[in-house]
């Protein structure tokens, strides 16, 4: 569950915070509650903040709030996240994945190491672990264990002692509080032949934008253009998943 699908039903929300504050709410969802309230919180001071745009292709907030903060913001609405273990494929995944290896066909003809950047709930790692690739799950909410072997839990990027062969992010770029320093740590663990698929929502820079909680950073298909090379694949995409024309969609698909 995303915490935009959890947080859009405000009926529900505002029924369960009521019902948790008169003690008439059952203990199970306790927990879902709380992190609602975390959320509602945190959202108003978010919104209170300003975009700024950059010329390198992207919007970012300012002033930027500290990776400390934010680290703590996603440890406490960790609950959120408690059915993954459930339900930890997506159809996004599955996207990514069939769009990955069409790009490159040959991919799973030898063994990889992939890092999964703010891996969530997995749902790739999962994918590539069983073509018989070695996953490295890089979030500071710890991926679930769903294997014993090749498949790693890190925090940073200092905990990796390899070169990457696919860098892969879904929906985590925007999340991050220094986007220079992350690229730099990507250059750092890459060589001239490792891939890269990042997802993104789309911020057209000729157009206006509002501030999405928590989102940091608000990027552009010039973005990637600026930042990458041998680029195969930069378009939009609807939410569902379909291909939109230039930057009509609500989503970025970047492939290099």
């Amino acid at each position: 569950m995303t915490l935009g699908n959890f947080f859009e039903s405000k009926v529900k929300i505002f029924v369960g915070i009521f019902l948790y504050k008169i003690g008439f709410l059952p203990k199970i969802y306790d927990n879902r509650i709380k992190a609602a309230i975390i959320i509602k919180n945190y959202y108003k001071k978010f919104k209170k903040l300003k975009l700024i745009y950059d010329e390198k292709g992207y919007f970012k907030v300012d002033p930027m709030p500290s990776a400390k903060e934010l680290s703590n913001f996603y440890e406490k609405i960790y609950p959120l996240k408690s059915n993954a273990i459930y339900d930890p494929i997506k159809i996004r995944d599955i996207d990514h994945y069939k769009l990955i290896n069409k790009i490159f066909p040959d991919f799973n003809n030898s063994k990889k190491n992939i890092l999964n950047f703010g891996s969530g709930h997995g749902g790739v790692s999962i994918l590539f672990k069983i073509a018989g690739h070695k996953v490295y799950n890089l979030d500071p909410s710890e991926t679930i264990r769903y294997f014993d072997e090749d498949w790693h839990n890190i925090r940073s990027f200092s905990e990796l002692n390899c070169n990457i062969d696919l860098i892969y992010g879904s929906h985590s770029l925007e999340h991050v509080t220094n986007i220079e320093e992350v690229i730099n740590n990507f250059k750092k663990i890459s060589n001239n032949n490792t891939k890269f698929f990042f997802e993104v929502p789309n911020h057209p820079i000729n157009q206006k934008h509002s501030i999405d909680p928590p989102h940091t950073y608000y990027f552009s298909r010039l973005f990637f253009q600026n930042n990458f090379k041998k680029i195969q694949h930069n378009k939009t995409y609807s939410i569902s998943g379909v291909l939109a024309n230039e930057d009509e969609g609500e989503v970025i698909r970047f492939v290099s």
